[in-house]
């Protein structure tokens, strides 16, 4: 195995750039008044929902981001799940989700955390413009038997990379999710932006004994009578990779790496079919290894985001 790898990292919209009508959430906005505790509400202006901490009465400026006594900033609004950095905090809907967003210069789209039956991407060159890539694909893969039909053992695409968009400085996408009857519909990630392989030079890239690792947050507590109880919670999935590197490219392929550290980003250790495992959005790391004058390796580790 030799592929190369890529990295993505995510622009992020701005409020104008979100044209599809996708409602901000289904609590309730906040506004002046009296709260209890537990009570949540949204705040458009921040696209967060906000837990109230304390029981009590705001006024008309006392915003609950402004105050973290009394307001626990809780979760992203369902509009703009798709948009901060957990897969987990996706938009649920029982009915078809869209997004259009304005996404100017684009080579690629990375969707995460899909549920539904299908999902249709097209990117055109300029709000209702002319289509320059469009594609259906399947989400939830029907069993190929009965056997698969009544053990549960169907498959899913969760996640997919669409690369080698023509680019336009006024492109547009559109991102819909759809299903049956009242089925759940969810998208956990939208990103796109400008796909860069960390290597170019040909005989270069990914090597074999990439890993990925599911990470499993759940705990076993024991209780007093010493029986036990899994507390279950979040998962995550951890990427390691080792990338050869030419003479001529140590130095720009770790300066790539360096520009995304602490950056939320698509990672991608092969875009070969059969390797979607090594696709994980998350944190990157990464060191180089001198193995002589003609040849390095970098190792790249990525603490994948729940």
């Amino acid at each position: 195995m030799s592929s190369t790898p890529y990295v993505l990292v995510p622009k992020v919209p701005e409020d104008a750039d979100v044209t599809a009508p996708v409602t901000e959430d289904s609590s309730t906005a906040w506004a002046a008044g009296t709260y209890s505790i537990g009570d949540i509400r949204h705040r458009p202006s921040t696209h967060r929902k906000y837990r109230r901490l304390t029981a009590g009465t705001d006024g008309a400026s006392d915003y609950p981001e402004d105050n973290p006594d009394d307001w626990q900033d809780y979760a992203p609004t369902n509009r703009w799940a798709p948009f901060d950095y957990y897969v987990s905090t996706a938009n649920e809907s029982t009915s078809d989700i869209t997004y259009t967003i304005a996404v100017g210069f684009i080579n690629a789209v990375a969707l995460y955390g899909l549920v539904g039956t299908s999902c249709t991407v097209t990117y055109k060159d300029a709000p209702g413009g002319a289509v320059l890539h469009t594609e259906t694909f399947a989400i939830d893969d029907r069993p190929p038997g009965w056997y698969e039909w009544f053990f549960g053992a169907w498959t899913s695409t969760t996640k997919r990379v669409i690369t080698d968009l023509p680019l336009s400085p006024t492109g547009e996408l559109t991102v819909t999710v759809t299903a049956g009857g009242a089925d759940t519909r969810a998208i956990g990630v939208i990103a796109y932006g400008d796909l860069t392989p960390l290597v170019t030079e040909e005989g270069t890239g990914t090597i074999a004994g990439a890993r990925a690792k599911l990470v499993d947050y759940s705990y076993i507590r024991r209780n007093d009578d010493g029986s036990l109880e899994i507390v279950r919670r979040r998962s995550a999935r951890d990427m390691t990779i080792e990338v050869t590197v030419a003479p001529e490219e140590f130095n720009s392929a770790f300066d790539a790496i360096e520009r995304v550290l602490a950056v939320p980003a698509c990672w991608i250790g092969s875009l070969d079919e059969g390797y979607e495992a090594l696709n994980v959005f998350g944190l990157g790391n990464a060191e180089i290894e001198f193995r002589g004058v003609s040849h390095a390796v970098i190792p790249v580790t990525v603490q994948g985001l729940i």
